[in-house]
């Protein structure tokens, strides 16, 4: 192998290197910024446990350094037994 053919390959790997870290880091970029979290939580009352909920999903959202959250449709809330349940999605950005 001459010093041509070996100098192509490292180019050609390089570039390749190069061509998939840049794809993965405009994905990276473009899926955390912004995010549908789901919250999941009880409480004694239907209020209680959908406030619960939401602190549930924000914080899972601020972990990915997403603060900004609004509620996606209405909150779903049963009865179980003596405590009420409740689930929410959040779009957060």
């Amino acid at each position: 192998m001459n010093r041509r053919t070996y100098a192509r390959r490292v180019g050609a790997m390089l570039t390749m290197g190069a061509a998939s870290f840049t794809v993965l880091a405009l994905t990276a970029a473009s899926a955390s910024a912004s995010g549908l979290f789901s919250g999941c939580s009880f409480g004694s009352t239907p209020e209680r446990a959908i406030a619960k909920a939401i602190d549930d999903a924000e914080y899972f959202a601020s972990a990915e350094g997403l603060f900004n959250c609004e509620l996606v449709g209405e909150p779903l809330v049963w009865r179980d037994g003596s405590i009420f349940r409740a689930a929410v999605d959040l779009a957060c950005s």
